[in-house]
């Protein structure tokens, strides 16, 4: 275990020893991905030692900034985030179980794995360098895409991911030769792993990520998270959403809508925002346009269609409790 006392510490550790060297803050998914002797890391470069990385703080003019190393549970119980961005602390809730949240970081949670037993198993998929994904004739009941794939149907699993998106989060990263900020029209789909794409993130391999940092206009909105697990606690979604809503009397200025876990990349519902944007909202209408603009295309594989329900009746739940709050 080595632990550099700066950014550019661990940096120059991660030049070292290359290939071999792994980034760890929480650790609590690159653990288990050891334990399964999935990655096997000579080096564990320990970030936790590098200060002024683990903060929440907001101001009028920039808004909210996290620190890459605040822990979830500190999003889940800032009083800050649960004034202004309540649906920050209601994802960051959501997240495995209480002793996870404890230790796992927001940065950590957003460059985390992709889902997958093949994967997990330790199976000679395209993941695992191979040349065959198994999920299209496997077993795929749950965590594989159901928007389409090619080379991998694996599913990001971050419930962090789906909320940043729509709240047009800026996040900083610093590597060897600059810090450089990933805007919000990068997120999607340039941040977050793409099909064909066995790196899992637009990060280069020795950059780490500093903070995140959310325009205050958000506070204006109001958010809804929903999450639908096998189990409530611990589980990754079969499915989530993530609903900020601007209304003025009954009209729905401003919608934005990004759904989380099921596919490789959060997937943003942009017709469906099209459909609600500038409406005063009806049941028949809200039926028709989420029955009908959800998704643009879905390729679910032979076990796993009951998620496209799923995800549309989850999105009807969020618009509903913005209709109706307290529902």
């Amino acid at each position: 275990m080595l632990r550099p006392d700066s950014i550019s510490e661990a940096v120059s550790l991660h030049h070292r020893y290359g290939d071999e060297s792994r980034y760890f803050a929480g650790g609590t998914n690159l653990l288990y991905m050891m334990k399964r002797g999935v990655r096997s890391p000579h080096y564990l470069i320990d970030i936790n030692s590098i200060k002024n990385l683990n903060y929440i703080k907001f101001d009028e003019k920039n808004g909210l900034k996290i620190g890459a190393l605040t822990k979830i549970c500190q999003l889940e119980r800032s009083e800050e985030i649960k004034s202004r961005l309540p649906v920050v602390a209601d994802a960051a809730s959501s997240i495995a179980s209480p002793q996870i949240r404890n230790v796992a970081t927001v940065a950590g949670n957003l460059v985390q794995e992709v889902w997958c037993w093949y994967l997990l198993e330790g199976y000679d998929c395209w993941l695992n360098k191979g040349k065959y994904c198994y999920a299209p004739e496997g077993d795929n009941r749950f965590h594989h895409s159901i928007l389409g794939g090619n080379l991998c149907f694996a599913v990001h699993p971050s419930d962090l991911a789906p909320v940043l998106t729509a709240l047009d989060a800026r996040i900083t990263v610093q590597g060897a030769s600059e810090s450089r900020i990933i805007s919000p029209k990068q997120l999607l789909p340039g941040f977050f792993k793409r099909d064909g794409n066995v790196e899992q993130n637009a990060l280069e391999p020795d950059e780490i990520i500093t903070e995140i940092r959310i325009e205050p206009l958000w506070q204006e909105y109001t958010g809804v998270f929903l999450k639908h697990a096998v189990r409530k606690s611990f589980d990754f979604a079969l499915s989530s959403v993530t609903l900020l809503a601007l209304v003025k009397e009954d009209l729905w200025e401003d919608v934005r809508i990004v759904l989380g876990g099921i596919g490789n990349t959060p997937y943003r519902a942009e017709k469906l925002e099209e459909a609600l944007r500038g409406k005063r909202l009806t049941e028949e209408l809200v039926t028709k346009a989420v029955e009908e603009k959800t998704f643009q295309k879905t390729i679910p594989l032979v076990m796993n269609a009951y998620r496209v329900r799923l995800t549309t009746a989850l999105v009807k739940r969020a618009i509903g409790q913005v209709l109706q709050p307290g529902t």
